[in-house]
């Protein structure tokens, strides 16, 4: 019998049954109160392992019916069917199909053959390709991917203890950087896009990768720099390197599936970047006719065993679960009070101040949760309602959002992302931290007044 689980289970409900029961405080509905206290609910249960992540938000979805927060049950499905479903149904079958193709292989190959034997730019060349691949697929996929490249590769060549520390804890800080950079590369990238409606408000392709790849590079080049100051890693002697490029040298020539996936996707990258000056090409709208592609005769890049392995079915329920909850918590103006509640004095800050404090508070959130898509759903709305009232451009709070609830350097053991590298035993929280603490005090401090500037300048108002 598993005590955390159950103990995290009867907190959980305890947490319900407080918001039922309890008088709202001054200016909260009761509905606000049952909504935020399922939201506690979802949490609680994620922290504590108490069954799949997409159940728990599933149970809470009905209980907002049950508890009479919806006036039916088809005002919940309704808001559970949107367009962030089948925009992540292609960005995972791209993600497949990438990761089906030798497309990786051969990038990671192309830079380890250009370092050779010097230990820290192979350190770099795996966090460019893992970014890289990062910005086009799921961040926890394009870790996944990377490990499962290199983790074979290290282990058979017993490669030095300092350099694989170094390599494994670069991997997940890479592919979390590369996820901002776009705004297909994450899930919380996807549910940010999908809040931006409430606000009358887009964002394209084009105008979120101008500042968020230049700020990814930078978050990458800081991180190559403190990881190898810190870590120090061992320069590697020439039978690693033979064994290394000896893995790579019998990939050939680019197969047809190679090249059919390479067009694919840079018809989708011309018809995404295309949509900034084309409204009707909206990113779900392209996304969707990708994935239709993918399958049709001639192309063939998937075929549905390969496309039913590749989407990570819990994933996409669990996103969805949250974006409905966001529906009411948005409706019930639940939303409006908590972040009233918490940024009383806001609209007397300046839009800098602000900027900090919104990057404080998240940042300080995403070391307590899972995921990151539960913060955006959590505070996105409030915050960008109330950057219109301080002035302040109100894409700096989208890149300020997607960006803190990516990168996370303090606590591997609950993000499913540092777990990929955490559970091969290749360091400890203690080792984690000497690089993570200076690099998020460091980003803390640097972040805000670099996203204000690069905002205003390239997407003003």
């Amino acid at each position: 019998m598993n005590v955390k689980r159950i103990a995290s289970l009867i907190f959980a409900i305890a947490i319900v049954v407080c918001g039922c029961m309890l008088t709202p405080p001054e200016g909260l509905s009761r509905e606000a109160l049952i909504v935020l206290s399922l939201f506690g609910f979802v949490i609680c249960t994620w922290i504590g392992e108490v069954c799949p992540k997409f159940v728990s938000t599933l149970i809470a979805m009905v209980l907002l019916y049950f508890l009479g927060v919806a006036d039916s049950i088809n005002e919940v499905w309704q808001a559970f069917i949107s367009s962030v479903f089948f925009f992540l149904l292609a960005a995972f079958a791209l993600a497949t199909v990438v990761k089906k193709s030798t497309i990786p292989l051969r990038l990671m190959g192309l830079f380890i053959r250009v370092c050779q034997d010097r230990s820290s730019l192979i350190v770099l060349a795996i966090m460019l390709s893992s970014a890289i691949v990062s910005a086009f697929m799921s961040d926890l996929a394009a870790c996944a991917l990377a490990v499962s490249i290199v983790l074979p590769v290290i282990r058979g060549a017993k490669m030095p203890e300092r350099f694989v520390r170094c390599l494994m804890i670069a991997i997940p800080i890479a592919s979390l950087t590369g996820g901002f950079s776009t705004p297909i590369g994450s899930p919380s990238n996807i549910t940010i896009m999908s809040l931006l409606g409430n606000f009358a408000m887009s964002v394209s392709f084009v105008q979120w990768a101008v500042v968020g790849v230049p700020l990814a590079c930078m978050v990458l080049a800081v991180s190559w720099v403190v990881l190898v100051f810190v870590y120090r890693p061992e320069k590697l002697d020439q039978s690693c390197v033979e064994d290394i490029n000896g893995r790579f040298d019998n990939l050939g020539h680019l197969s047809a599936y190679d090249v059919k996936a390479i067009v694919v996707l840079v018809v989708m990258m011309v018809a995404w970047v295309s949509s900034t000056w084309t409204p009707p090409l909206d990113s779900t709208l392209v996304a969707v006719c990708g994935l239709c592609i993918m399958f049709l005769p001639g192309v063939e890049l998937l075929s549905w065993s390969d496309f039913n392995e590749g989407v990570p079915w819990d994933m996409v329920l669990m996103l969805n679960g949250l974006m409905a909850m966001a529906v009411f918590l948005n409706t019930t103006e639940a939303l409006d009070w908590v972040v009233g509640s918490v940024m009383s004095d806001a609209t007397s800050w300046s839009p800098l101040a602000f900027l900090y404090i919104v990057s404080v508070v998240i940042c300080v959130l995403r070391s307590c949760v899972p995921s990151g898509p539960p913060v955006v759903v959590m505070l996105a709305p409030g915050l960008i309602a109330l950057s219109y009232t301080i002035g302040l451009n109100p894409f700096c709070v989208v890149l300020a959002i997607s960006i803190w609830t990516q990168i996370t350097f303090l606590v591997p053991s609950i993000d499913a992302l540092y777990l990929i590298t955490y559970s091969t035993g290749c360091y400890t929280t203690t080792q984690l931290w000497k690089a993570g603490i200076p690099l998020t005090v460091f980003f803390l401090a640097a972040l805000p007044p670099i996203t204000y500037v690069m905002v205003n300048t390239f997407i003003p108002l």
